[in-house]
């Protein structure tokens, strides 16, 4: 009886298992917003989580492995609603290497800052999407009423979430 008690899970068990839970639940997420359209696909969150760590200095293992959790997230995005394959990592690469810091110096409110990353992740992918659709002479996406509820479903997350307290 005495060796068992010695068998104890300590805080990295439960770490593992909570990443585990984690992906399981945007993977059941995922589903959900293909059945219901008023469930928002979170797009602009992950580009604010992404743009907004990739200004820290201290980057740990676990960060990582949610950054590439993250690109899968868009990659299966993409793939269940219609979209070109790596459009959302080629709109993220353009606003992080080309808008980025003018978004910053422009706007110095953090709510205007996340909001601004949220519209350029769904309005850079829907560019990219239909410029792709142009290129192969293909019918173009509509721009209707749920990228701006989508819009103002995610700025409101982003600011909630990562609002500095």
């Amino acid at each position: 009886m005495q060796a068992l008690s010695n068998m104890r899970r300590n805080s990295s068990d439960y770490q593992h298992i909570k990443d585990v839970a984690f992906v399981v639940a945007l993977g059941f997420y995922l589903i959900l917003g293909n059945i219901n359209v008023f469930l928002s696909p979170l797009v602009g969150v992950f580009f604010t989580y992404l743009l907004l760590y990739l200004n820290k200095e201290y980057k740990s293992v676990k960060d990582n492995i949610n950054i590439y959790l993250i690109f899968l997230y868009l990659i299966f995005f993409e793939l269940s609603r219609g979209f070109y394959l790596f459009s959302a990592v080629v709109v993220f690469f353009i606003v992080l290497y080309f808008l980025k810091k003018r978004i910053i110096s422009i706007f110095k409110s953090e709510n205007w800052i996340f909001t601004i990353f949220v519209i350029s992740a769904y309005i850079g992918t829907y560019l990219i999407n239909n410029l792709f659709c142009y290129l192969q002479e293909k019918e173009l996406f509509s721009f209707n009423f749920m990228y701006v509820f989508y819009i103002l479903i995610d700025s409101i997350v982003s600011i909630l979430l990562f609002k500095k307290r």
